[in-house]
């Protein structure tokens, strides 16, 4: 429970921190930033664990599955990070967390895992208050913002197939691989993305500020956006592992619940980062999350 919660606060943290750093670098140069550090983190891990006997068995496998599972995270926070340029990340947050529904219901059918009345009602509250969160910004979805809204949707289902996979994957691939795997994804992915923003800037120069600032050609950061950056890099690297370690460590439907917590997280770190107050709605959805999540510690 302790690592669930930790991933949540971290992820919170780690979307937060990026969205702020969007303000001064481009999207794929801080990804490239935080995907080093990662890789360089992990490196340090697989050495120290070249013991393990799984390190030397896992190389080949479900290898189609660990690759679309690498390009489903990618795709992931490109989606919630677009979307995040034109609604405030914690509505963006909350359109996102369909996945620890899918996610149980995902690791019931397809994994046998147990998914009794009491956890179903404790994803549903959560649910619930994420829901609540969006009530201020209905009209703006309905209008200026609906492919942000369906963008920051599909991130449920990519999320879901992330951590469903990391489960079923955790039996026989090793944390370190599965934590550094995507990360070299990204790595690769950001890199690519390097050579193609001359093309990318041009293309989108009529378009809104912030979307061709996710695109810009990279720049050398300032000290400051560098540290934070890499910052953002080690947080990311502890996120990564605790969270696949909690996958591994327990079902699926017991875990998902506590994905709820990146909300009151996300709410109270936009506050002074990004400006973004919560409202009255968003104050009584993360009340219902906070409730969701004491009701499973009690059990």
């Amino acid at each position: 429970m302790r690592l669930a919660v930790m991933s949540a606060a971290m992820l919170a943290m780690n979307d937060v921190l990026i969205k702020f750093l969007m303000q001064a670098l481009p999207f794929y140069e801080i990804i490239f930033i935080r995907s080093v550090i990662i890789v360089l983190c992990l490196i340090c891990f697989k050495k120290i664990e070249l013991k393990n006997s799984r390190e030397k068995n896992d190389q080949k496998y479900s290898k189609s599955i660990r690759l679309l599972r690498t390009f489903s995270l990618a795709l992931t926070g490109i989606l919630f990070f677009y979307s995040a340029i034109f609604i405030p990340i914690v509505v963006v947050t909350s359109l996102a967390l369909t996945f620890p529904i899918i996610t149980s219901l995902s690791a019931k059918i397809l994994l046998r895992e147990k998914l009794g009345g009491e956890k179903i009602a404790y994803v549903a509250v959560g649910f619930i208050g994420s829901i609540l969160i969006l009530g201020p910004f209905e009209t703006n979805l309905q209008s200026n913002y609906v492919l942000p809204f369906i963008m920051a949707l599909m991130c449920g289902p990519l999320l879901s197939f992330y951590l469903v996979s990391t489960r079923y994957l955790s039996k026989q691939v090793s944390l370190i691989n599965l934590t550094l795997e995507p990360q070299i994804g990204l790595l690769l992915i950001s890199i690519l993305m390097f050579f193609m923003s001359p093309e990318l800037v041009s293309s989108f120069k009529d378009a809104n500020p912030q979307i061709i600032m996710f695109f810009a050609n990279w720049k050398l950061p300032v000290l400051s956006d560098l540290v934070l950056s890499i910052a953002v890099g080690l947080n990311a690297t502890l996120l990564f592992y605790f969270s696949m370690k909690s996958y591994q460590l327990a079902e699926a439907p017991i875990i998902a619940p506590f994905e709820y917590f990146v909300i009151p997280f996300t709410m109270i770190l936009a506050l002074p980062l990004l400006g973004e107050t919560p409202d009255l709605y968003q104050a009584f959805g993360a009340i219902l999350v906070f409730s969701s999540l004491f009701l499973i510690k009690k059990q």
